[in-house]
């Protein structure tokens, strides 16, 4: 689902953050605190980090079939599967290493997708697409991964709208998604705007 896209996301990014401040808590804090004070204002519009080219039908069709499979992965939820559309394989292996994957599947209840549709596709622009890899860098960084090199080959951002039940709940959502294909990794989820792609060397 859009929300529990989001969700995991952002669960994620919270598991290898709490490692970061294990390591330097006042930096974080700090950091923290600036992200905090940011208003809407300040965000870069996305609209400087697309390009006006107009998305081809085939393509479409394959970042639907791509936001399908992640959304079902994150209702079952299916935790591996969710990192692997989250992050580079090294940075997959180092949040399996420290057991993150294990955990936040524990904290989850499964659901089911009925539905997954995307609209208002629009290609990322060349800016965009390097401040993708400076996010899988800032991440790998956290991490202590060393040596890792991305390389973010095309990338999209558009409307995911999914309709999802858990138990007796039925839930609708649309949301903005960013999909990057890394040379040598596939299709990558970032779970930010497109216009904070601008903005990567402060994530």
């Amino acid at each position: 689902t859009a929300e529990a896209t989001t969700e995991a996301a952002t669960e994620a990014e919270d598991e290898t953050t709490t490692e970061a401040e294990k390591k330097d808590e006042d930096k974080t804090e700090a950091d923290d605190s600036k992200s905090d004070e940011k208003s809407d204002d300040e965000k870069k519009d996305n609209g400087s980090a697309l390009t006006d080219t107009e998305v081809a039908a085939d393509v479409i069709a394959e970042l639907e079939a791509e936001s399908k499979k992640f959304s079902e992965v994150t209702v079952k939820p299916d935790m591996d599967a969710v990192l692997g559309y989250l992050y580079p394989k090294a940075l997959v292996d180092a949040l399996k290493e420290a057991g993150y994957s294990d955990a936040m599947g524990e904290e989850e209840e499964g659901g089911t997708l009925n539905e997954c549709k995307i609209d208002n596709v629009k290609e990322l622009n060349a800016e965009a697409l390097a401040g993708a890899e400076k996010y899988f860098s800032y991440f790998a960084e956290m991490l202590d991964v060393e040596g890792l090199s991305v390389k973010a080959e095309k990338g999209y951002f558009y409307d995911l709208t999914t309709d999802i039940e858990k138990g007796s709940e039925q839930s609708k959502e649309t949301e903005p998604l960013c999909l990057v294909y890394l040379k040598d990794e596939g299709w990558k989820v970032v779970p930010v705007e497109a216009g904070d792609l601008l903005n990567m060397d402060d994530p």
